[in-house]
């Protein structure tokens, strides 16, 4: 099949894009709403990370959805994996919100800006490096000396993650994880498990190059086919991350609405089983066959 064989109207049919943009759009309209109430500020506090954390990943299942409606299932299950890591973190702030004193807080949510800048002056100051810019190089490490010095938890030899404590996602998310009761946990073990797969479609190796989505195991080869019809996986799996990031908008920001949870995980259930059938349609015909 070619890219231009889809129908954009089959392909919102079956996968219920546009119920999917409405929810999308529900929750664009909660943080919308909070900026307009003066919730959201250009000051970097708790709201407005949060506000970063849910808008991503409004953004990013938006282009997912246009992935879908393409028929490329690998590349919207390579991208679904940032709405699973935004859900982590965000609930990994939440349990220490609810934990922690407000001043204990908050030296989280600082060392989770200074990590954005500190990040940014590394890499530049690398780029310097490797272009022999040596003067530039060395304003650069002065910043990180400083920065290294004010931030609340030690940088220097740590992981992307320093901010929260933890090296890296895979522990923070571990951890997190791990905090959770029964049926939560399992739930999110399966999530994670998920994870594993879209970091497998994402990143260069022998894992990702010979894995397609729902592909014949049999199947030996390259395919350079879309599929429209194995897009059940991603889209499970972002609907089912986008909902906890969904729940905790409406809680966080006090915003009303009795039917976007619900829609959400309608939608997920309906990925999930759509997805189970429409594998057991293809067992059974090269059973038959």
């Amino acid at each position: 099949m070619k890219i231009e064989d889809i129908n954009d109207e089959i392909q919102n049919k079956l996968w219920k894009l546009n119920d999917l943009e409405g929810c999308i759009n529900t929750v664009d309209e909660i943080l919308n709403n909070a900026i307009k109430q003066g919730k959201i500020t250009s000051q970097n506090d708790y709201a407005k990370l949060f506000a970063d954390l849910v808008g991503k990943a409004s953004i990013v299942f938006r282009q997912i959805i246009y992935l879908v409606r393409g028929g490329y299932p690998d590349g919207a299950m390579a991208l679904s994996r940032t709405i699973y890591e935004q859900s982590i973190v965000l609930m990994w702030f939440e349990f220490q919100r609810q934990k922690l004193t407000e001043e204990q807080f908050n030296t989280y949510v600082s060392d989770y800006f200074i990590a954005g800048n500190y990040k940014k002056l590394k890499d530049l100051r690398n780029e310097a490096i490797a272009f022999k810019q040596i003067e530039i190089a060395n304003r650069y490490s002065e910043e990180l000396t400083i920065i290294e010095s004010t931030a609340n938890r030690p940088i220097k030899d740590r992981g992307d993650y320093w901010w929260s404590g933890f090296n890296s996602f895979a522990s923070l998310a571990t951890n997190t994880i791990a905090e959770l009761n029964d049926p939560m946990k399992s739930f999110f073990l399966s999530l994670h498990s998920g994870y594993k797969i879209a970091c497998a479609e994402l990143h260069g190796g022998p894992a990702g190059n010979s894995f397609s989505i729902d592909q014949d195991k049999d199947f030996m080869g390259i395919d350079l086919s879309i599929h429209p019809e194995r897009c059940g996986l991603p889209l499970w799996f972002s609907a089912s991350s986008f909902i906890n990031i969904a729940g905790v908008a409406l809680k966080f920001f006090e915003y009303q609405n009795d039917h976007l949870l619900k829609d959400l995980n309608e939608l997920a259930l309906y990925y999930f089983k759509t997805r189970g059938e429409e594998v057991k349609s293809r067992t059974d015909s090269k059973t038959e066959d």
